[in-house]
Formats: C-alpha cells, sequence, structure tokens
C-alpha cells in the first residue's frame, strides 16, 4: 500500500486557513496549511498545503473546489 506526501499551494478568493483545513482534515494526517501571499484589495490569497494521505485524488478534488492548485509536488512512500 502506498502512502502519498503531498505539498502544493492553493490560490483562492475569499478563504481562510481554517476552511481549506477543515475541508481536507479528514482525508489525511499532518495537514499543514500556511497563507504565503495575500492580495487585500482582490481577497485572494496563496496557501501552502501539505497533507499526507491515502488517496491524493479525493484531496485534489476537494482543493479544486475552492480554488487553483498550483506547484503541486507528490513523494509516494510505501506502508
Amino acid at each position: 500500500m502506498l502512502r502519498y506526501d503531498l505539498e502544493f499551494v492553493l490560490g483562492a478568493h475569499n478563504l481562510s486557513s481554517d476552511i481549506i483545513r477543515d475541508a481536507i482534515n479528514e482525508l489525511g494526517e499532518g495537514v499543514e496549511i500556511v497563507e504565503v501571499a495575500a492580495e487585500k484589495l482582490t481577497r485572494y490569497s496563496d496557501f501552502q498545503v501539505r497533507i499526507s494521505t491515502l488517496d491524493p485524488t479525493v484531496v485534489f478534488d476537494a482543493c479544486s473546489q475552492m480554488g487553483r492548485i498550483k506547484s503541486v509536488k507528490i513523494e509516494e512512500k510505501k506502508i
């Protein structure tokens, strides 16, 4: 069985790290979300997201509903 360590940037309007965390927290372990860039006028922010999961597709599907996924890094680990 494989576990996937995902690291990506999620660009979105009118979101907070808490909203993103609530949406993906049950999809994996070790969730880390950090706001890395924000534009006050447009309320657009980039968030660095890290999560370990058994199914990266589910995580990407959930996040793509909130914004644009960029700069994806995936590491496979056997468990």
